[in-house]
Formats: C-alpha cells, sequence, structure tokens
C-alpha cells in the first residue's frame, strides 16, 4: 500500500506505506531516485516510511510465483489468483494504519490507484484528505495487467 500522509499540525510531512514490489531494490537512495512515489515523499522534506510485507496483493511470495506462471499462461491477474484459491485481494492495512496512528498520524494523501484502499484505512481512524494518482503510461508488456485491474479490481488507471 502506498501513501503520502499529512500529519496532524503538519501539511508537508508524509507517510508512505509500500508493499514489495517497491522495494525490490537496494539502497534507500537509490529506490527514491527511481520511485515516484518516494521522489514525492523525499521532496516533502520529511515523513515516515512504513513497509508492509504483502506480496502479490497478500497472497505471498511463493504464491505470487505461481500466479505469474497462470498469467504466463493467458490468465489475468485477478483469474490467476482465483485458480490459486484466493480473493483477488487479501492484503491488510490494519496493522500499517495503527502503525500510522501511534506515530501521530490522523490525516493521509493516499497515492494508490485502489479506491478499495479507503474503506480499509479509513476503518481505522485515518483521514484521507486526497488521493494522489500513481500512473505510468502501459506498455506492451503491462497492458493487460493494468486492464484487469481497471476492469476487475475498479483501479483508477486513466492512461489504461
Amino acid at each position: 500500500m502506498q501513501a503520502d500522509a499529512a500529519a496532524s499540525g503538519s501539511s508537508r510531512s508524509s507517510v508512505l506505506l509500500v508493499d514489495d514490489h517497491a522495494l525490490l531494490r537496494t539502497g534507500v537512495a537509490n529506490i527514491i531516485n527511481q520511485e515516484p512515489d518516494l521522489q514525492v515523499v523525499a521532496e516533502a522534506g520529511n515523513g515516515v516510511l512504513v513497509y508492509m510485507r504483502q506480496e502479490g496483493r497478500g497472497i505471498g511470495l511463493a504464491a505470487k510465483i505461481h500466479a505469474y506462471k497462470l498469467q504466463e499462461e493467458g490468465l489475468d491477474t485477478v483469474e490467476a489468483n482465483a485458480k490459486l484459491g484466493f480473493a483477488p485481494d487479501i492484503r491488510d492495512y490494519g496493522t500499517g494504519s495503527q502503525i500510522l496512528r501511534d506515530l501521530g498520524v490522523r490525516k493521509i494523501r493516499l497515492m494508490t490507484n485502489n479506491p478499495a484502499k479507503y474503506v480499509a484505512i479509513e476503518g481505522f481512524g485515518l483521514e484521507i484528505v486526497e488521493r494522489v494518482p500513481l500512473e505510468i503510461a502501459p506498455t506492451k508488456a503491462t497492458q493487460k495487467y493494468l486492464e484487469a485491474k481497471k476492469k476487475k479490481l475498479g483501479h483508477i488507471l486513466e492512461l489504461v
């Protein structure tokens, strides 16, 4: 989950909750230089990084590797998870939300294309004051994946 948050009393504080995809590179400086979501947090001048290990929308790394194989065979990302017996997205935002609350964060600028995160996060007493889109132009390799996320998971993807 990715979120840029403003802590109470400061309009420029930032918080970022990320999944495994954002942290596959080594070194924080390298990550900040190559990940647009982390650049937003770095430009804010302060913030918190909460790393949530929830690979593959919560199914885990081993199952995600099996899902990739099914996607190579023609299934989309949602169909692959279903074939493996998983719901489309089983991530838990409670722990990350509670960490933010413990750090004094109450208002979040949520960096996401996934509107389903709103309910999960707001249910833990965090106010989402803005959705910051995270979108890059699809490539031939990512087009089908992004179309499935848009059509089947309700992601807000203007470029797809």
